[in-house]
């Protein structure tokens, strides 16, 4: 069995037995991998805190095949993010971030761009007020980088382009907008202002340094809350437990 090591964000951890914990890292070498460590409960040295929801962390592994568990030998933090444990507003939203990539991402599915933006939102979410557009951005990018992204910029149907739409309908079935004449009819649609397009377009494309400077309007997050969550609960084969605890948590808005 080689020793193998990865960096990782901690996705998902449980007590197993009586000094055991199964962890499920979302790793930037090799995707999602699930492990088992041994003795984590009572072994400080190996595993001090490193093995907390949300941790960013070096690991040592030993991979065996035909073994459905990855043996955890140890584990050190390169970030923690304790503001994420210690508010209910963030740890809702960082739930909802750890939850959304384990359901979308495949077993060992490697992917770079998902794991800076998974990282970069806990970190920052650590440091800032939790805003519910915050969600939003995270949701289209997430989107935008597994290939899932709606089309948002003409007509999914005849493809006018966005500013030649006089009434703009998102039919989430359909995965994109469409103007007035091609809406299908007998399908369930949102109808958007031209800004929330937009601003989910740009949402998608900027730079990870410069989402900060995003701004959602009241009607932004309104409509953006209606489309996102359910164009994503349309790609995904069971609910995530996460939205319920967002749900009791009130979002806090742009101002």
């Amino acid at each position: 069995m080689p020793l193998k090591r990865a960096t990782g964000i901690v996705i998902r951890s449980f007590d197993y037995g009586e000094s055991d914990r199964i962890v499920t890292f979302f790793t930037l070498e090799d995707g999602k991998i699930k492990g088992i460590a041994k003795g984590a409960r009572r072994s400080k040295k190996r595993f001090s805190n490193s093995l907390d929801l949300f941790c960013h962390v070096k690991i040592h592994l030993f991979e065996k095949e035909n073994r459905p568990l990855t043996r955890i030998d140890q584990c050190d933090v390169v970030e923690f993010f304790p503001a994420l444990s210690q508010d209910i507003a963030k740890m809702s939203y960082a739930s909802y971030f750890v939850e959304l990539v384990d359901a979308m991402v495949g077993e060992r599915e490697t992917h770079q761009g998902v794991f800076e933006l998974l990282r970069t939102f806990l970190s920052n979410l650590n440091g800032k007020e939790p805003k519910e557009e915050m969600l939003r951005i995270f949701e289209i990018r997430l989107l935008s980088l597994l290939g899932y992204r709606p089309n948002l910029s003409s007509c999914t149907q005849c493809r006018k382009p966005l500013v030649r739409l006089e009434r703009i309908y998102f039919v989430p079935t359909r995965g994109g907008i469409f103007c007035g004449q091609c809406c299908p009819t007998g399908e369930s649609f949102i109808i958007l202002a031209t800004g929330t397009v937009r601003l989910l377009e740009k949402s998608a494309e900027a730079d990870l340094s410069k989402l900060h400077r995003l701004r959602f309007s009241s009607n932004a997050i309104r409509e953006s809350r209606e489309i996102l969550p359910r164009f994503v609960q349309h790609h995904l084969t069971r609910e995530l437990k996460s939205l319920q605890f967002l749900e009791s948590v009130k979002p806090t808005a742009s101002s």
